[in-house]
């Protein structure tokens, strides 16, 4: 491997085992489910589920590198590579649009051996087809291989290596996947003298069948690097890909646009419109459109002395509007990295990314309309009590209704985990940070684990009373439906100032079983009222 490349991935890895927790903060919401009466409009928040373990692994193996993809009916899919079985694997698991598991994870790779398969990108049509691609070792140097799976999940065929003959470095790919079936894949590639890294990528059709060969992307006739690509459709069949550029001696987010026969529209073209005076980074760049093609493109910069996330409008035919902009909106100089954009068919946009701004690494999002206007402002994704682990690498995908994220998370202290999140469009965690001040004497904590089946542990800490800090108060732990309705009383007694354990059997005051659904349990004293949200799966 050149020095060159060597730099480039050890500066990856570097990026990635730098997002250490350093600092937490926790908050709540409150809401009386008896007298149905809340001191905030969006006490109760309209997320779907809460944050919620992906893979069904939970020893000390690594889980990492989450992609996401939604079809039209809300049903999602989530792969990421995995080491449970002693070297890095694909994954992926399914569930439907009420965020039920559809089966176990899923093994992607149908190689026996020992060799590694990592960096997956994952692409959904409406009818919820799918398409995976990944790198792989199980010949000689790095491929890129696929799998095809129907909307239920059916593989169809077997993995089928996407580049052409020939030892080569080859990493990270990305892929978009038609209504049709039809797909590309694109990668970066160093087959070509001195191992520089160039963009290539591949057609093919609704029967997994090439069409024409492996083609280059950067038109540029020098030996400079071209790495981290991204792709989406345009509307009416065509493509743009976008990738990080070195031709102009720093990395800048360079985009090319195609057309549905996989013809070049126009050259390659700078996305940063900063002037290049001075070394500058801007890369790690990713990529969305809405059904008519007009398209996003959002990217790492430092443009202002650290990393900010900057982004760019563009018309479906490549036409700038408006100039580039910053995404986030703190104004220190905490870091935001990795960041990943969808957006819905009418337009809106739903950018995410890694944010140090509270001294560890969580995951913020922005929402835009499609008009390109902020949508409210940045807001935290993951729940506030995993703020003193790391939430890094997150991903993202949405239809018209909903908002769907999943990250790499280190909250169980046993390895990094995949995590996930459904919201509505209206959610917002930001709201609920800033204006609900919780005493440190009282707790709720996130029941876990959650989903469950068919038992759950909620923790709770109770304080003394306001006037009188270590007498007992009295204390109620109850479970309400998503109606409002009482199910289940599970504490209902005076509490001594300590530290609670207890678990709920999925049944209510009656002893019978309760069906899968959404659950807030609430912790409520006199002076205090806190309510948590909470998912059961039968």
């Amino acid at each position: 491997m050149s020095p060159v490349k060597k730099l480039f991935l050890l500066g990856l890895l570097f990026s990635l085992l730098s997002f250490l927790p350093l600092s937490a903060s926790e908050f709540d919401t409150e809401f009386d489910f008896e007298n149905k009466t809340s001191p905030r409009l969006n006490s109760i928040p309209s997320s779907i589920i809460e944050d919620f373990l992906v893979n069904d692994d939970t020893g000390s193996a690594d889980q990492s590198y989450p992609t996401i993809a939604v079809n039209s009916s809300g049903n999602f899919t989530i792969s990421w590579q995995d080491d449970r079985n002693g070297n890095l694997d694909i994954y992926l698991q399914r569930y439907d649009s009420s965020g039920a598991p559809l089966g176990p994870n899923i093994k992607v790779n149908d190689d026996t051996g020992s060799r590694w398969q990592e960096f997956p990108a994952v692409s959904a049509n409406g009818g919820g087809d799918l398409v995976l691609t990944w790198n792989d070792t199980r010949e000689a140097g790095w491929d890129i291989y696929a799998q095809r799976y129907n909307s239920s999940g059916i593989p169809l065929d077997s993995n089928f290596k996407v580049n052409r003959t020939g030892f080569s470095w080859r990493w990270f790919p990305a892929i978009a996947l038609d209504e049709s079936g039809n797909f590309v894949i694109v990668w970066n590639d160093d087959l070509n003298t001195n191992y520089n890294d160039d963009i290539y990528a591949q057609r093919y059709d609704s029967e997994g069948i090439p069409s024409g060969a492996n083609f280059k992307v950067n038109d540029d006739t020098g030996i400079s690097y071209q790495l981290y690509s991204a792709i989406t459709l345009d509307g009416s069949g065509g493509f743009i890909i976008t990738w990080t550029d070195l031709r102009n001696g720093d990395p800048d987010v360079y985009a090319q646009r195609y057309d549905f026969a996989g013809t070049s529209l126009g050259s390659n073209f700078r996305v940063n419109d900063d002037d290049g005076s001075v070394y500058v980074y801007q890369g790690m760049s990713a990529i969305a459109s809405d059904a008519l093609g007009n398209f996003i493109i959002t990217w790492v910069d430092d443009r202002n002395g650290n990393d900010d996330i900057f982004a760019q409008r563009y018309t479906s035919a490549g036409a700038l509007i408006g100039s580039n902009f910053q995404v986030n909106d703190d104004t220190g100089k905490s870091g935001q990295g990795n960041p990943a954009i969808a957006i819905e068919a009418s337009g809106n946009a739903i950018i995410t990314w890694n944010d140090s701004r509270n001294g560890n690494y969580d995951v913020y999002a922005q929402r835009f309309n499609s008009s390109g206007s902020k949508m409210g402002t940045n807001f935290l994704v993951n729940n506030s009590q995993s703020r003193i682990y790391g939430q890094i690498l997150p991903t993202v995908a949405a239809t018209s209704s909903n908002i769907y994220f999943a990250w790499e998370d280190d909250r169980r202290g046993k390895g990094w985990d995949i995590y996930a999140k459904v919201v509505d469009w209206n959610w917002t965690k930001v709201g609920e940070d800033e204006n609900v001040a919780i005493p440190n004497s009282f707790e709720l904590s996130q029941n876990y684990p959650n989903p469950f089946n068919p038992t759950t542990t909620i923790p709770f800490q109770v304080g003394g009373s306001r006037f009188v800090v270590h007498s007992p108060i009295h204390t109620t732990l109850k479970i309400y439906n998503i109606l409002g309705q009482l199910v289940r009383t599970l504490v209902n007694e005076e509490k001594a100032s300590g530290t609670y354990n207890v678990i709920w059997d999925g049944k209510d005051d009656s002893g019978k079983e309760v069906s899968s659904g959404i659950y807030f349990y609430q912790l409520k004293t006199e002076d205090y009222t806190f309510t948590k949200k909470m998912v059961l799966l039968r």
